[in-house]
């Protein structure tokens, strides 16, 4: 029965109880009782009816999550104070609205800009949530992902082994697990179980970062421990092989002993070369990054005064060897080097082809644009990098001919030095194989300005030495 209908009957039997005190009779009497009755009624009724009216219409607003208004109505004690407590309600449903919604762009913000991947499964081993960087590692996009089970979803067969067995685990959070997936990447895979409000488990949070550099590293770091203890163990156990021959009597053989002697003085020689291609290459990787409190000045110069000295330091080698070394390069290339850096590169490329090629045969340092970069070139005649060979020439120690290049006398690291001024400078190094034979090293630079044109005599044409 509405409210409407109840005031009605409650006026009518005022208005009845009135009547009957104060003595109403006749028909006259019964229609006017009517009427001052049905006029208390509705008056009585618009009173209350309408603020509960606005009341209801608020709060169904409050309903569609339409906080912004409020009940503003005058009226009887009781009504006045129920809307306060209605405005006072709405009030503290939009602070927790704010607070739940700030909280939520929080999460999604700190979930997005995450490197490690994260996935919310529920117990039904349904997906409910994976952040971008989750996405990226698995091949995934959230929208089309969440709601499927994890089978379904992801289709990495270790990971999801992982996921059971850290659901039927229960409330204890899973050890660390790799994940190997295609094209060998490794994710470390950690899980922890999500809480319902009354504390029990009531899904999983696997979160999964992508290890494979770190473990590339740690095998690189093993193979270069292995590599320089062979190479240091090489010249230490010649040195103490002849000194014990030395002491075993062959002191008192003067030509002997000083043919031991010779044969220690070149092995320390290459101990210390060893030793200070080392120290090198350890300070040109911590300036590159930025581990260093003086770093290496840098400024933009031109190309072809490097290249000469270069050129001029190596001249006396390659004559002995008469080997005619040729140069070219045009005044106004210029990048921004460091010139002590990337000339130590150059020498180390020249010198290396100063030492592979035969005897008699022209070697080329050169300098030109390329596509969109500048190409420093070493032409050599020498015997060429086997195909094989070519994408780890410029690893620590890697050796085409181990054997000979000891004998000539190489560390092994000077490639590896190369390529790290290279990158150093914001470059790259590779290696082409001319038609007409030998190896050309090249060193991607980038292109500046040159501060100042040389004289015009100094042009593009070839030089020899």
């Amino acid at each position: 029965m509405g409210l409407r209908v109840l005031f009605l009957i409650h006026g009518l039997g005022l208005v009845a109880l009135t009547a009957a005190l104060v003595g109403w009779q006749g028909a006259g009497g019964v229609v006017a009782a009517l009427a001052l009755g049905m006029g208390l009624s509705l008056l009585f009724a618009r009173r209350v009816l309408g603020p509960l009216g606005r009341m209801r219409a608020a709060a169904e607003r409050y309903a569609r999550s339409d906080l912004r208004e409020r009940v503003h109505i005058t009226g009887p004690v009781e009504i006045v104070e129920l809307a306060k407590s209605m405005n006072r309600m709405g009030s503290a449903l939009e602070r927790r609205v704010r607070e739940l919604t700030r909280h939520r762009h929080q999460r999604e913000a700190i979930l997005t800009a995450m490197h490690d991947g994260v996935l919310a499964i529920d117990r039904e081993q349904r997906l409910i949530m994976l952040n971008r960087a989750a996405g990226e590692m698995l091949g995934l996009t959230a929208e089309p992902a969440v709601g499927r089970l994890v089978p379904e979803a992801l289709r990495v067969a270790q990971l999801q082994q992982f996921i059971q067995s850290s659901l039927e685990g229960g409330a204890v959070p899973a050890e660390a697990a790799l994940i190997r997936l295609e094209g060998e990447r490794l994710l470390q895979a950690s899980a922890a179980p999500l809480l319902d409000e009354e504390g029990q488990a009531s899904g999983l949070l696997v979160v999964l970062a992508d290890v494979t550099r770190l473990h590339r590293l740690e095998s690189m770091r093993r193979q270069f421990v292995a590599n320089v203890s062979h190479e240091l163990r090489t010249p230490i156990t010649s040195i103490k092989g002849f000194i014990e021959t030395l002491l075993d009597g062959a002191l008192t053989e003067p030509e002997n002993a000083r043919r031991f002697v010779e044969i220690m003085a070149r092995q320390a020689d290459r101990l210390a070369a060893i030793i200070d291609d080392l120290l090198a290459l350890s300070r040109i990787e911590r300036l590159g990054e930025g581990e260093l409190d003086e770093p290496e000045p840098m400024s933009v110069a031109p190309l072809r005064p490097i290249l000469q000295s270069v050129i001029d330091g190596l001249a006396p080698r390659a004559r002995e060897k008469e080997q005619p070394l040729e140069l070219a390069c045009e005044p106004e290339l210029a990048a921004r080097v460091s010139e002590r850096l990337l000339e130590q590169a150059l020498t180390n490329l020249l010198d290396n082809a100063i030492k592979y090629s035969p005897a008699g045969r022209p070697i080329r340092l050169s300098a030109r644009r390329g596509e969109g970069e500048l190409r420093l070139e070493v032409l050599d005649q020498g015997p060429g990098i086997p195909p094989e060979h070519r994408e780890r020439i410029f690893e620590r120690f890697h050796r085409i001919d181990p054997a000979r290049s000891r004998q000539i006398g190489g560390t092994g690291l000077g490639l590896a030095i190369v390529k790290h001024i290279a990158q150093l400078h914001g470059g790259r190094v590779g290696i082409e194989s001319p038609a007409e034979g030998g190896s050309c090293f090249v060193i991607y630079l980038p292109e500046a300005a040159a501060p100042k044109p040389e004289p015009a005599g100094e042009s593009a044409e070839l030089t020899d030495f």
